[in-house]
């Protein structure tokens, strides 16, 4: 698969090169490749296919072909983007270039190229070399391995109007920030995100501290909980083992973020939903009263007969 590469449009006035998202696909022979070339790059600017190679250069001009199959695409210093296609018999095809458009590549029937993407000034913002899971290996949760170690990966693509507008890595607990056009939005990978059905406001937040060494003792959240579909307004304050119980939910104060003087304080509440609750008490009741059986009943029945 080669190395998988994050690429962004460079700022304005900042250095940068083209860099093209280019697949390949033949469903017939269940080929699909996708990888970001990046010109300039002596590293990054071509891929090796068997005997084909796909190279972006910056010029004016494909260079001369060299023998076997070999598509150029040259990114020009309009900001235009073109492309030559040799084959090893000598045929030899070209045009220019529209984003999301597939073209034969002419060295077997069903194989066909598109840039999917075409930034004329970008930049490199991160690299990953894939490796494969060894048997049994078990790969960190948060998405924070030590030096060396693997961790997940998520490929996510953002697509408007039926091309791909944004297409990067993402590791869980990760986010970033795509944009296309006049839209804007915010990526990441995580847990699941449901709505409640009410809303719950942060009226203030206080930190109780030790005297001798500054540190939170204690801390508490007043909080108001609105519920517009039946008409509730809660006031009520949240601390340590002082949760807040509303419609089978509960809302814990978990922990807060320390924020320099002067900055808004940070409260974090932790929600939580267990439906299982009335079995986890039943099965407890169960639990003690085989004990009461077990150690009370059982040897005066036993003195009985």
């Amino acid at each position: 698969m080669g190395e998988i590469l994050e690429v962004e449009p460079a700022a304005p006035g900042a250095a940068g090169n083209p860099a093209v998202l280019l697949r390949l696909d033949n469903p017939k022979m269940e080929i699909h490749a996708e990888r970001w070339l990046v010109g300039g790059d002596p590293e990054r600017s071509a891929m090796q296919m068997g005997p084909a190679e796909v190279r972006l250069v910056i010029g004016t001009n494909a260079p001369d072909p060299a023998g076997g199959h070999r598509l150029t695409l040259v990114a020009r210093p309009d900001g235009t983007l073109r492309y030559r296609s040799d084959s090893r018999k000598g045929a030899s095809t070209g045009g220019v270039i529209v984003a999301g458009r597939p073209y034969p590549t002419g060295w077997m029937p069903g194989l066909m190229f598109t840039v999917a993407r075409h930034l004329p000034r970008a930049r490199v913002t991160a690299a990953a070399e894939p490796r494969p899971t060894a048997p049994g290996e078990e790969l960190p949760p948060d998405g924070l391995p030590a030096e060396g170690e693997a961790t997940p990966g998520v490929k996510v693509i953002w697509e408007r109007e039926g091309a791909a507008a944004w297409t990067g890595w993402l590791t869980p607990g990760g986010s970033r920030h795509a944009s296309a056009g006049h839209q804007s939005i915010e990526i990441g990978v995580g847990d699941e995100v449901r709505a409640l059905p009410y809303r719950v406001d942060l009226v203030d937040f206080r930190i109780g501290r030790d005297p001798w060494t500054n540190k939170a003792a204690s801390y508490e959240s007043d909080v108001v909980l609105t519920d517009p579909e039946r008409g509730v307004r809660l006031e009520q304050r949240i601390w340590m083992n002082h949760p807040l119980d509303y419609r089978g939910t509960r809302l814990f104060q978990a922990s807060f973020v320390e924020v320099p003087p002067g900055a808004p304080e940070i409260s974090i509440l932790q929600f939580s939903r267990d439906p299982g609750v009335i079995l986890k008490y039943g099965g407890s009741f169960l639990v003690v009263l085989g004990i009461v059986l077990m150690f009370y009943l059982k040897p005066r029945l036993e003195a009985a007969t």
